[in-house]
Parts: C-alpha cells; structure tokens; sequence
C-alpha cells in the first residue's frame, strides 16, 4: 500500500493505492479539512490527527508527499511548511520514511507533461487507477498522483505490504 499526500493548511489530500503486479488499483482518498478560523497549532493537531487515524486503519508499505515550492506569499509558504512538519513528524513516530516528488515531477509522472493543469491530473489518474470519478476535491486526486507517481519512479512495484494492510 502507498500513501499519497499533498499537503495544505485548509486541506490536505490523501491517497491510498495498492499494488498488484506492477499495477497500482484505488484503495481509499479523502481530504482531511481544518478550519480558517482556527490558531495554526489547532490546524496543524487536526492534520497529525487524521493523518495519525488514517494510518492506524491502512498503514501504508510506502509514503510520498508533494514537495513545497516556492511560493510568492511568505505567509503562505511558511505555514504549509508547518504543516509538512506536522506531516513529516507524524510519519516519523511510526518509522514510516518519506520520499518527496515536486509537483512537477508528479505531473510528469502521471500526464507526460510537467505542467499539466489539475483537470488533467485528475483524468489520468481516473484512467490508470480504472474508478469512476470521486466525490472528492482535486486535492484527494494530486494525493493519488503523487502515490502512482512514488509507485512508479521509487520501483517499488510488487512490494510486500506491511503487516495488516489488505
């Protein structure tokens, strides 16, 4: 099983995928929300949380996440940093390690094209994975971009899942 994850303050996109030969299928995505009017401390709890209950349900054999970019908003860019820390060291209590793709590098990986509009993303990972289409935000889909992204680039294909997971 691999865990894709594209980090964020309001949301944060989860996706899971397991392999079978090579092939990776759809297992679960989500989005796990804070809100805006809670102090960043509480946000960044509410992210280590869920991801923390998502984990103890379908403990992943791998995990990637979307590598911060630069971004023009300061702010911004500091915390989706705190909460890739809050990510990281959640991952981290369970010894799980942590690849980073760009989202280039994911976009590359899932369309052939590195600049790839988010719609784009979402129709090839619907194609790949072979689900209809989720009632889920675009970010549960980057989430399952970036674990056939880590599935494929990381050769890991065929890899034991770690005990418990289906």
């Amino acid at each position: 099983m691999v865990l894709g994850i594209d980090p964020g303050v309001a949301v944060t996109g989860y996706g899971f995928v397991r392999l079978d030969r090579g092939r990776p299928f759809f297992a679960e995505a989500g989005v796990l929300r804070t809100r805006a009017t809670w102090e960043t401390p509480r946000r960044l709890l509410a992210v280590a949380a869920g991801l923390e209950a998502l984990l103890d349900r379908l403990p992943p054999a791998a995990v990637a996440i979307e590598g911060q970019f630069a971004d023009r908003n300061v702010r911004s860019a500091l915390v989706l940093a705190q909460v890739r820390g809050a990510i990281m060291v959640t991952l981290a209590r369970r010894d799980l390690l942590l690849t980073e793709y760009s989202p280039m590098e994911v976009k590359k990986a899932i369309t052939g094209y590195g600049r790839a509009e988010k719609e784009q993303v979402r129709e090839m990972v619907l194609r790949l994975l072979g689900t209809p289409r989720l009632d889920s935000p675009l970010d549960a889909y980057d989430a399952l971009a970036i674990a056939i992204c880590h599935a494929h680039t990381a050769g890991i294909r065929g890899a034991s899942p770690s005990p418990g997971s289906p």
